[in-house]
């Protein structure tokens, strides 16, 4: 073996070691994520289910509607990390089951749009969407896929600052393609590279990061199984652009 090869394998096996221990940081920093992100609305909930109990406060109606609002809130942001945990078992030990349907995908995601539009944490971003063509007929699993674009949407929303535009649009050519794009930080290189793995839990601004860091994960592999393709192209304050393709119903590709 020539000293160019020796090495070649030395840098190789130099850099999967380097890979395996920053793989095994990602894993102990998921951990500890996963335990706070659980306990924290756990926390609140009790927190204001035991005031709500107390005898030794007689709150009136808009304090009491204030605190189940809060506990409903929080209640959801759990049911969120609990689905995110379970789709992540179902990836690790068999093929995601898609209950595939022929749908209208323009009027499906300005639907998954708005829901996301409603949400408290994307009160103060901008949301838009378009498509060049009123119908296109897609075929999709309307949980599953929505929750792939509800991942990517939201990833959008939690990892920007207030005021962020983020756009969504849907068109087709040989394929169907669905981008969703803002005017935020961006992201680093660092974030690029491990975006769609599962413990990753990057954050491109100074607010807390939440959930299981699964999201974008999850979203990938949702979208694979719908045999379509995902990526991404950002810079940093330039902001970011995550571009779906399905098959086209006309054309299968």
């Amino acid at each position: 073996m020539t000293c160019t090869m020796m090495r070649k394998l030395t840098a190789n096996l130099q850099n999967n070691a380097m890979e395996r221990d920053r793989m095994d940081e990602l894993k102990r920093e998921w951990g500890a994520g996963i335990s706070h992100d659980l306990k924290t609305p756990l926390t609140y909930i009790k927190s204001y289910a035991s005031m709500l109990l107390s005898p030794q406060y007689g709150w009136n109606d808009s304090e009491k509607t204030k605190f189940l609002w809060e506990i409903q809130q929080k209640t959801e942001h759990l049911e969120e990390l609990i689905q995110d945990l379970n789709l992540s078992f179902q990836m690790d030990h068999q093929n995601i089951p898609l209950s595939a349907t022929s749908g209208d995908i323009v009027d499906f995601v300005r639907r998954i749009a708005a829901d996301v539009g409603n949400d408290p944490r994307a009160s103060k971003h901008e949301l838009n969407c378009d498509a060049l063509e009123e119908r296109i007929d897609a075929s999709y699993d309307p949980k599953l896929f929505g929750r792939a674009l509800y991942n990517l949407l939201m990833n959008a929303v939690l990892h920007n600052p207030p005021g962020t535009t983020i756009s969504i649009s849907v068109y087709r050519d040989e394929r169907i393609h669905i981008v969703i794009k803002d005017d935020g930080v961006g992201m680093s290189e660092e974030t690029m590279r491990y975006l769609f793995h599962r413990y990753y839990r990057g954050s491109t601004t100074k607010q807390k990061s939440e959930g299981t860091g699964l999201g974008m994960a999850i979203a990938k592999q949702l979208v694979l199984a719908h045999q379509g393709d995902i990526s991404v192209t950002s810079r940093t304050n330039e902001g970011t652009a995550v571009e779906i393709s399905l098959p086209s119903l006309s054309t299968g590709k």
